[in-house]
């Protein structure tokens, strides 16, 4: 799916080997503004398209991927129910409001799923929160947030991934997704850039494309996509497009640069106003481990208030999403974990709920771990967020049984008592 007319900025002095410097791209693409918040339809491009080359996936297993409508057509990735980091110069200059979409194809239905929100915020920036440091001639502190007038739902069609707390560990392996691509993709697919992660710090890193398998470059449009990798089982997003040194956006080749997000992580959270990381995720968090399976996850504060997080469920057949809440202490909260009774085309392994497991942390350091076996594929556990606790981690654990041994005890519906 395009998103507009194409725009490239020549940046010169950046060049590498063979490559022209007029190769040099602000990989965005333009998005004609009329007024003060138009955003035009998105239209089919007469030229080449991002993410060339790589390896085409269902959009599914990249729930976090958004597009991003300002002065340029680009990409993002969702942090919080109501922002999107994406780079400085695909917003720099905007005018009016932003807006921010995404369409996701359900991987066993087949039905298109899509949504948008626009951005909000006072008259001087709408929303819109480009680094204070960012210089559009040197591209240096390229990345921006993007405050939405109301909450994304969190779904199995749209997630959230996390901020990374630390430098880039060397060589953990990361990817690209976005909806374009050089070729004709399958409907409900997305065009994938992998390749490991150079380890240090800094303001930024680079990837060649010789380092991507398979081979992969990105281009126009690709700008403010983010760079994620799957760190402790959590999607993070360690990078944020920013420019691509490329010989003509056709065949993979030059090299891709990054803004690294874990530079810029106070900036992020103070920005949003957020106190630290477990007010951003959530000091109780549902995740899923074992066989990929139909079916979702899910955490909610209830009574006495809700939560600064919105209920959240996410599938269990996405690698790297962890659904959080904020839970007050004392507070009750409702974890769950269902399986579809459909599960499609798995052949004689059906998945099936094996238990949950929760490890509460206390404020003294100590844990608490409780394994509670499921006796059928749909579990609601409802409990208590302890008053002296500070964080909750839950795991559904889902295994499969062989159609062609009976099992009596795969069922449908039950509740755990606390």
């Amino acid at each position: 799916m395009a998103k507009g007319t194409a725009m490239l900025a020549a940046l010169g002095a950046l060049a590498i080997g063979s490559v022209p410097a007029d190769a040099q791209l602000r990989i965005g693409t333009v998005t004609p503004v009329s007024g003060a918040a138009t955003v035009t339809t998105r239209q089919v491009p007469t030229g080449p398209l991002p993410v060339v080359g790589g390896a085409g996936e269902p959009d599914y297993k990249y729930p976090w991927v958004v597009d991003v409508h300002s002065n340029l057509g680009c990409g993002g990735v969702l942090i919080h129910p109501r922002w999107v980091l994406t780079a400085a110069h695909c917003v720099d200059g905007s005018v009016g409001t932003s807006s921010v979409s995404f369409v996701r194809t359900d991987p066993y239905t087949g039905v298109v799923v899509e949504d948008s929100r626009d951005s909000v915020g006072p008259a001087a920036s709408n929303g819109v929160f480009p680094h204070p440091m960012y210089d559009r001639n040197t591209v240096a502190n390229d990345i921006a947030l993007i405050k939405l007038k109301s909450p994304f739902p969190v779904t199995s069609y749209l997630q959230t991934v996390a901020l990374p707390t630390t430098p880039r560990p060397e060589g953990v392996s990361g990817a690209v997704a976005n909806y374009r691509h050089n070729g004709e993709l399958p409907g409900g697919q997305v065009a994938v850039f992998r390749a490991p992660m150079p380890g240090g710090g800094g303001e930024e890193f680079s990837i060649d494309a010789s380092s991507t398998s398979p081979p992969a470059s990105l281009c126009e449009g690709d700008s403010g996509s983010g760079f994620v990798t799957i760190e402790n089982g959590r999607a993070t997003v360690r990078g944020i497009v920013s420019e691509a040194n490329s010989n003509d956006c056709m065949t993979p080749s030059g090299f891709s640069s990054f803004t690294d997000v874990s530079t810029y992580h106070d900036w992020i959270l103070q920005t949003m106003r957020i106190n630290d990381d477990a007010s951003l995720t959530g000091n109780t968090r549902v995740r899923w481990s074992g066989f990929a399976a139909h079916g979702v996850m899910g955490v909610d504060c209830i009574s006495p208030s809700s939560s600064p997080l919105p209920s959240a469920e996410g599938p269990l057949n996405v690698v790297g999403v962890e659904e959080g809440a904020v839970c007050a202490r004392g507070q009750s909260q409702t974890l769950w974990c269902k399986l579809n009774p459909d599960q499609g085309d798995v052949g004689t392994m059906v998945p099936k709920l094996n238990r949950i497991t929760m490890r509460t942390t206390m404020a003294d350091g100590t844990t608490e771990l409780r394994s509670i076996p499921a006796s059928t594929n749909s579990v609601a556990y409802h409990t208590v967020f302890p008053s002296g606790a500070v964080s909750r981690e839950v795991t559904c654990q889902v295994g499969a049984f062989n159609t062609l041994v009976p099992l009596t005890s795969v069922n449908a519906g039950a509740r755990l008592a606390p």
